[in-house]
């Protein structure tokens, strides 16, 4: 067993030889060279120094134009053939600097731009370009790099001069601009001035002269007019209009006598044709021939049962006659006819539809609109689904039928426009599957659209109604609490007293008894709490009627009055009104749509067949011919219902007993009414007697007042003379007027015209000024500072004369060229192969000797545990010591400088605990896997170590937990970043190490894997 453990042994010792072997190898040729390159890099000329630009510089605005003068200071630096520039990131040219990629390292800071460009600053900030250089140079290498950097930052002071030059040119020539645009909009002002407001104030007398000569002349017409009137007036005579009444005009009195004689000639008339009337009618005549059409209607009744049997075997006979006529005829065709007809009949029709041009137009035609109809209907379909931008309703929504009942519909009609959902889909995937990937559809993803559209609530919002009768004999006191997603617009009425819908609290008149509220309002949901909202989806109003400023005594057995008006609505049903709507219709329109182009799909390319046509067109004609022998047979079928049906028509007809009766007796009466009408035209007619003598009254009236209205009418037409006459001087005054309305608006016009320009005018005057104003402005700031008092500003003119200087990122180590300075990489790796040694020490003695044990276990069951702890303390003492005594030897060779030596030996202290603890605890616990994740983690860093190039990092930089390390340490001694955090990262790992060698597990059966 101890020679097997040996051979163990033996076989991780002699990996950890040839790691150790391969790693100094891999060092001695990396590092060899670097410093080989650097010995030589000193007789080499200045172009063999690389240089590394990290641009970090943020654009600036300096008079209006965007400056970066850090891209300037690189496009500066391409042009040179000097030296070997590159512009790269930060982290780049950090590695460069590590691995000798380059020699120099050049930051443009963040703030570069905006601190050159403080040319009207009083006492500008001076700006530093920082640099670094690489660590372990020779002498004679670093002053040549300080000299490189000092000939850049010349070159580049010499640019910035030339810029600040070009910037104080260009603001003159700027100032030159404004002047002779300031004078160009006086010039425009001054010809606005003329001809928008000068000229037409001067044409303005004009119009009041016009107005003030028509406003003359409608004076003078309207004051001849009056006179005229008032001199036909005073000029007519009162008398002239009296009548007398006593007397009636003779004209009236003929008309009367004419319209009795017509009268009177009427009625002899009347008389006259009455009796004429009465000889013609021949009465005897008509009742004659009633008698005798009685007479055999009473002969027809008594033949009835005497001649039914004669009708029977007359209409028998006649049916048998037919019967043998139809049964002698024959068909005309025979069967070879038919057969040649068809042959004959089908060529014919094929020749006819092969040869026949209009045919085949009509069926190209129907072809092509069979296409573009099918084309329309694919781009309907495509329109219902797809959603167009911004103002397309008529799209569809992937919505379910929980989605459909969610917005309010009854499951029947969930499952209908479920169906159409679905037929979208498949009508989708059929138009996508023809169609390239750029032109397929989709439907849109729904999210609730359809349940929760609060447009309605937000523009009409909900109404607010409410009617109570509110007894109490102490109440004195309304508060009003608002719902606070919503805005209330209306009024409470209180006993006819208004109070506005708002968070508020109303002292109430105590006089009353009862209260008589009223809310009548509209409440507007607000956009920003729709949110909130459409979590319960109710709207709340409270009136809480009550007392104020009562204090309920201990003993006061009499309740407080409250009363509690709420009001809440629950508005789910306003939330899916017009989306759910526009939805349905889309799905209705799709669903039309998609039957017709079920219907007509496949049919557009399908043959029209020929020889169907021509079959069943030569079928129809052939069962016509065929068909003879069974319309024969039909025929005598019907004859033979008809013998049938004989005796029952027979019968119907015979048997109208009933109305030959009623018949009967109607005759009966209509002969009686004309005997009475013959009794009436034999009587003589009294003739009416008219007193004519009466007449003779009106011949006597008197007809006097023709001379009187002879004279009225003469007066009468010299009044209508004096009308017209005043009528024309009215038109005339009225043309007047008119004239002067129409000079009044002009006057109107022109005024307000003259307004609005005068306005525009003062408007670009404004204008002009503040634009004038900021020319003054900007103009005075330029170079303002460059006066101090009196004397020029030394300050500016330092900062313009040598604008940028250098800042050098100090390392903390102690640049001495004769020194040669060990890498941190060959640092870590040191460290690490120093850690694997001591933890495989402590993993071979436990396999020998088993686990150490300080305390008996029998003393007390918790012993094992303060075991555990002290073995742990002491592997982690172990690599403390360890890490002590490598951080002294390390600050030696590094040339830490004084300030830094405490920090650094921290760092050294808690990284060798890290990896004394952490490995040892791989090879207690998982012993092989734990050598195999070692070696997995030195080989790793190799292999980082070989990819730190400076176009960049590679995967395994970062996956690598030593290269963290190295950047740690690298970062330290180059100053440039702080390592609070990474001490902090490296103490928790201490401890997280030291708490897992306290639990470590041992199998019964142990061996290596």
């Amino acid at each position: 067993m101890k020679k097997k453990n040996w051979i163990y042994a033996l076989i991780v010792t002699l990996i950890i030889i040839i790691a150790i072997v391969s790693m100094i190898f891999f060092v001695q040729t990396k590092y060899g060279d670097q410093s080989e390159k650097g010995s030589q890099s000193v007789s080499n000329k200045n172009n063999k120094i690389h240089i590394a630009i990290v641009n970090e510089d943020q654009p600036t605005t300096y008079n209006g134009k965007k400056v970066e003068l850090g891209q300037a200071f690189i496009k500066r630096l391409a042009n040179e053939k000097n030296y070997k520039f590159e512009t790269v990131t930060r982290n780049v040219a950090e590695s460069g600097l590590k691995n000798g990629g380059y020699q120099v390292m050049i930051v443009i800071p963040e703030n570069f731009s905006k601190l050159a460009m403080q040319l009207d600053a009083k006492t500008p900030s001076k700006i530093s370009l920082q640099y670094k250089t690489a660590v372990g140079q020779k002498e004679e290498v670093a002053k040549n790099t300080e000299k490189v950097v000092s000939n850049v930052l010349n070159d580049f002071n010499k640019n910035l001069v030339e810029i600040y030059l070009t910037s104080i040119i260009d603001n003159l020539h700027n100032a030159q601009k404004n002047v002779g645009a300031i004078m160009t909009r006086e010039h425009g002002v001054n010809s606005k001035f003329s001809n928008y407001l000068l000229n037409p104030i001067n044409d303005f007398p004009e119009l009041f002269t016009d107005t003030l000569v028509n406003s003359i002349s409608a004076n003078k017409d309207i004051t001849k007019w009056f006179q005229t009137y008032n001199k036909s007036l005073l000029s007519a005579n009162s008398d002239t209009f009296r009548v007398n009444t006593d007397y009636n005009v003779s004209t009236l009195i003929e008309k009367q006598n004419s319209l009795f004689d017509e009268h009177n000639t009427a009625m002899d008339k009347m008389l006259q044709d009455y009796k004429s009337q009465k000889d013609s009618v021949e009465l005897d005549n008509y009742i004659n021939a009633l008698k005798q059409m009685d007479s055999q209607i009473d002969q027809q009744s008594s033949m009835q049962d005497t001649g039914k049997e004669e009708y029977k075997q007359t209409v028998k006979e006649n049916l048998d006659k037919l019967r043998e006529i139809i049964q002698s005829q024959e068909s005309p065709f025979s069967k070879g006819m038919i057969e040649d007809y068809r042959k004959q009949l089908t060529e014919s029709l094929q020749d006819e539809l092969a040869n026949n041009k209009d045919l085949q137009d009509a069926l190209n035609s129907i072809k092509m609109n069979n296409a573009q109809f099918a084309e329309n209907l694919e781009k309907q379909l495509h329109d219902d689904i797809v959603k167009e931008p911004d103002t397309d309703t008529t799209f569809i929504y992937n919505m379910s039928k929980q989605d459909f009942i969610a917005a309010g519909l009854n499951e029947g009609e969930a499952n209908k426009y479920e169906a159409i959902v679905k037929e979208a889909k498949r009508y989708k995937n059929e138009y996508n599957l023809k169609k390239p990937l750029a032109e397929h559809i989709n439907l849109t993803d729904y999210d609730n659209q359809v349940a929760q559209d609060t447009s309605s609530l937000i523009n009409d919002g909900v109404k607010v109604q409410r009617t109570e009768t509110i007894k109490s004999n102490d109440i004195n006191q309304l508060t009003v609490a608002t719902d606070p997603h919503f805005n209330f617009e209306g009024d409470i009425k209180i006993n006819g007293k208004k109070y506005d819908i708002k968070d508020q609290s109303v002292q109430l008149d105590t006089s009353n008894k009862e209260y008589k509220v009223e809310v009548n309002g509209v409440a507007k949901l607000k956009k920003d709490a729709e949110k909130d909202f459409l979590k319960d989806k109710t709207m709340h109003l409270q009136l809480l009627f009550g007392q104020a400023n009562r204090q309920d005594e201990p003993n006061d057995k009499k309740a407080t009055s409250v009363v509690d008006v709420t009001l809440n609505h629950n508005l789910d049903g306003r939330l899916s009104k017009d989306a759910l709507s526009q939805q349905l219709s889309a799905l209705s329109r799709f669903d039309a749509h998609y039957k017709m182009y079920t219907d007509t799909k496949g049919r557009e390319d399908k043959p029209f067949d020929n020889k169907r046509l021509i079959d069943m067109m030569v079928d129809q004609v052939i069962n016509d011919m065929e068909s003879f022998k069974d319309d024969k047979v039909a025929v005598l079928h019907q004859i033979d219902s008809m013998e049938e049906n004989s005796d029952k028509l027979i019968d119907d007809i015979l048997n109208n007993k009933k109305n030959t009766t009623k018949n009967k007796e109607d005759i009966s009466k209509l002969i009686d009414q004309l005997e009475n009408v013959k009794k009436t035209f034999a009587e003589e007619p009294q003739e009416p007697k008219i007193d004519k003598g009466k007449n003779d009254e009106f011949n006597t009236m008197s007809s006097n007042l023709d001379k009187e209205i002879s004279r009225i009418s003469e007066k009468s037409t010299q009044l209508l003379s004096d009308t017209q006459e005043s009528k024309t001087i009215a038109d005339s005054v009225s043309g007047q007027l008119n004239q002067l309305d129409n000079n009044v608006n002009k006057l109107h016009a022109t005024g307000r015209a003259l307004g609005v320009r005068a306005n525009d005018l003062n408007r670009q005057m404004a204008k002009n000024d503040k634009d004038n104003e900021l020319f003054a402005k900007e103009f005075k700031k330029v170079l303002q500072n460059s006066k101090d008092g009196d004397r020029q500003n030394q300050a500016l003119k330092a900062f313009m004369s040598n604008p940028v200087q250098k800042k050098n990122l100090e390392n903390v180590l102690a640049n001495n060229g004769n020194t040669e300075v060990i890498s941190p990489t060959l640092f870590v790796l040191l460290m690490y192969l120093l850690s694997m040694i001591t933890a495989y020490i402590f993993y071979s003695y436990e396999r020998a000797k088993g686990q150490m044990n300080f305390i008996k276990d029998d003393y007390s069951s918790k012993n094992h545990l303060w075991n555990n702890v002290i073995t742990s303390g002491v592997i982690g003492t172990t690599g403390l010591v360890e890490g002590l005594i490598v951080g002294l030897i390390a600050m030696n060779k590094f040339h830490v400088l004084a300030g830094y030596r405490a920090k650094f030996i921290l760092m050294v202290i808690l990284t060798m605990m890290v990896f004394v603890l952490i490995n040892t605890y791989l090879l207690r616990q998982v012993k092989s896997i734990g050598m195999f994740l070692m070696i997995a983690a030195l080989g790793l860093y190799f292999v980082a170590m070989n990819n730190l190039k400076a176009a960049g990092q590679g995967v395994t930089n970062k996956i690598s937990p030593l290269s963290y390390i190295d950047n740690m340490f690298f970062n330290y001694l180059n100053a440039e970043h702080p390592i609070g955090l990474a001490l902090v990262i490296l103490t928790v790992l201490v401890i997280i190490g030291f708490v897992l060698n306290m639990f470590i597990k041992h199998f019964k059966k142990e061996r290596l894997i």
